[in-house]
Parts: structure tokens; sequence; C-alpha cells
């Protein structure tokens, strides 16, 4: 038995033959080595060797008939487990923008408190600023106050030791009055007695 004669053929026609793919037509003549040549109608074919022609199967493997209802149940059990991965996803998605959402607010309303309290502390910081003079004249006052109050203390402290001093001499002052007016009437009675004895040594008897 004689060897095959080999044949020239595009890819397209040698892929037909050999019932692969244009694509491992070309790779295996890459590996293989077969000579290669351009055609008229910038096509290229390949040199195939007659024993790889001889080894390929002359007729195409039958399609396999596939039941559609089989099919689309075998599609739902393999998109199932997938659907049930998506609407999982899309419920952490939609948990996700319901949490980003309330941070927005809590972040909005955080900024919102910032900038009034902000505001309230501008404004009190203008009243301090403002009731500043008012405080430093308050104290000033205060302190004459208290300084006109020690000096009224002092006053009346040494007045009532001037009055305290005045009555002491004057109650002196009395008691010596009445000191003298009792010693002249103890002598105006020593006059009146001596009057009456005079008066009865000159008597007869």
């Amino acid at each position: 038995m004689g060897v095959p004669t080999a044949i020239w053929l595009t890819y397209r026609e040698a892929a037909e033959r050999l019932k692969v793919t244009p694509a491992t037509v070309a790779d295996t003549a890459r590996r293989m080595k077969w000579p290669s040549r351009p055609r008229n109608d910038d096509t290229s074919e390949v040199e195939v060797p007659g024993e790889v022609l001889a080894e390929a199967p002359e007729t195409a493997v039958p399609a396999v008939a596939i039941d559609a209802v089989a099919l689309e149940a075998a599609i739902k059990a393999a998109v199932q487990p997938l659907q049930a991965i998506i609407d999982a996803l899309l419920e952490n998605a939609r948990a996700s923008r319901a949490a980003v959402e309330a941070l927005i607010l809590e972040r909005n309303a955080a900024r919102a408190d910032a900038a009034e309290l902000q505001e309230n502390t501008t404004v009190n910081e203008q009243k301090i600023a403002d009731l500043k003079p008012a405080l430093e004249r308050e104290v000033r006052d205060r302190r004459s106050l208290q300084t006109q109050a020690d000096l009224s203390r002092q006053a009346h402290h040494a007045a009532s030791e001037r009055a305290a001093r005045a009555s002491a001499s004057s109650f002196k002052e009395e008691l010596r009055r009445e000191d003298v007016e009792a010693e002249i009437a103890q002598l105006r009675r020593e006059i009146e007695t001596l009057k009456a004895r005079k008066r009865r040594w000159w008597r007869p008897g």
C-alpha cells in the first residue's frame, strides 16, 4: 500500500477535511512546519500530509439533539444560585445606599450644628467684648464704693470714739458739778448751823 499524497489546501478546506477549526489547522501547521504558500485570491494554503488526511474521520460527528425543556430547566438551575447571589448583592447595595444616605444626613446635620455653634460663639464673643468695658466700669465703681464705705466706717468709728470720749468727759463734768453742788450745799448747812449757834449764844438765859 503506497504513502498518501500530500494535498495543498486552504486553512478552511483543511479544517473541513480534518473536522477541526481553521485556527487548529494553522496552529498544527506552525508546529509541524507544514509548507505554506499564497494563492492568487489573497488567501494562503498549506500542504497537508496525506497520512494526516487519511487519519481524519470521513463523516462529521452528528450533533446531539438537545431538549428545549431540559435546556431551559438546566439554565434555570444554573442561574438560580447566581440569581440568589445577585439578589443578595442588590440588597447589600440598597443597604449600603441607605447607610450612605443616613451618613450624608448626619454629616449635613453635624455641619449645620457646627455652623450654628460657630455663629453662637461669635455672638457670645461679641457680647463679651461689648460687656467688657461695662464690667471694668462696674469693677472700678465697686472699688470706689468699697473705698468710700471703708472711709465712712473709719469716720463713723472716729466719731463714735469722739462721742464716747465726749460722753465720758461730760459725765465727769456732771460728777464734778454734782460734787461742787454737794459741797456748796454742805457749806450752806454748816453756815446755817453756825448762824443758829450764834443766835443761841447771844440769847439771854
